[in-house]
């Protein structure tokens, strides 16, 4: 909590701090990068996460004075010294964890929650059973399977932590359960508000909403692998640079695919030239060479074959120099009237 006696400008900035997009962060945890320090320490503020060895009394009650100050300064006084291994390692647990999460649709999420309660069920019936084979007079040795390893067989993630995941599943990766608050507002309609005790059982809480009640999803960038939600069904992007940049390189491999399925017409016999229109010939090629990878139209293809863009690439082509032959400039003409006359 913090001091009735903080200035107004600390007061407005932690105010802001407060106020939080969790899809926003959650996005920017999966694409955080752990060997970075001064972006963990950005996200561990924006979280609201507060490091505990910035904090003059961390038993307190309320934050002093000195405290407010360093957190209002920048990243709620998060410092790369603060940054532990442990953190570090944490950090990356749940992102990993999550970003496989993001990748299901809604009947796969389904199932993976069903074998996340099987889990649970399965460990406690192994160390029920480890436990009364020590309490017995005659303990014998157990060959008895690994649920951890059986659940993320199933699943298909062999690389992600058992416990994290199957609590992500059946809750919010910390805890089982969440406390709820069920009243009507003023306008009479119901409202059920969740209580989340940090700032990752929030952006667990999220992906649930995402993944049951949403059409949103989680893919990567077409062009940098960044993560990104994808609210419509052709967003592809993470931002309007990778989607100009995307755009522009993909329009130059189809103009090149047309290029050369251009020269290649110009090779060939005139009898198999006989009846057949270029444009359509060009396609045929081009979607044959790419499997149908871009899918050429004939209109576009006849646009440019007659178009500036595609003749300038062909006229720099031909007038490219011919390696070891002599070249001629004007001045080299001039000379050699000159001496002419």
């Amino acid at each position: 909590m913090f001091p009735r006696d903080i200035g107004s400008i600390e007061r407005a900035k932690l105010d802001a701090i407060l106020i939080r997009n969790w899809r926003e962060i959650r996005t920017n945890l999966l694409n955080l990068d752990m060997d970075r320090p001064d972006s963990l320490c950005s996200w561990l503020g924006s979280a609201g996460y507060v490091p505990e060895a910035m904090l003059e009394c961390p038993n307190a009650l309320y934050y002093t004075p000195g405290d407010v100050e360093r957190m209002a300064a920048s990243n709620l006084g998060w410092r790369p010294k603060f940054v532990t291994d442990g953190i570090r390692r944490w950090l990356k647990m749940h992102r990993d964890v999550f970003a496989w999460l993001r990748r299901l649709n809604e009947n796969q999420f389904r199932e993976a929650i069903k074998a996340a309660h099987e889990y649970r069920t399965a460990q406690y019936e192994t160390d029920q059973t480890r436990v009364n084979a020590i309490l017995s007079e005659k303990p014998r040795t157990l060959l008895l399977k690994d649920p951890a390893k059986t659940f993320l067989e199933t699943l298909g993630a062999p690389n992600l932590d058992a416990s994290v995941l199957g609590l992500a599943l059946r809750g919010t990766s910390e805890s089982e359960r969440l406390a709820a608050y069920l009243y009507w507002d003023k306008e009479g309609f119901p409202t059920v508000t969740a209580r989340c005790d940090s700032p990752i059982e929030a952006l667990c809480l999220s992906i649930h909403i995402d993944q049951n009640f949403s059409q949103r999803r989680a893919v990567n960038c077409a062009r940098c692998g960044k993560w990104l939600d994808q609210i419509r069904g052709r967003d592809r992007f993470c931002s309007k640079e990778c989607r100009n940049f995307y755009t522009t390189a993909e329009r130059r491999k189809k103009i090149g695919l047309v290029k050369r399925a251009a020269q290649d017409w110009t090779t060939l016999p005139a009898q198999k030239k006989a009846n057949r229109d270029r444009a359509e010939w060009i396609v045929s090629q081009v979607n044959k060479q790419t499997a149908d990878e871009y899918a050429l139209e004939v209109s576009w293809v006849r646009k440019m074959l007659g178009s500036s863009e595609l003749k300038s690439q062909r006229t720099r082509a031909q007038n490219k120099p011919v390696p070891g032959a002599k070249t001629v400039t004007r001045r080299g003409r001039a000379a050699k009237r000159a001496e002419r006359e």
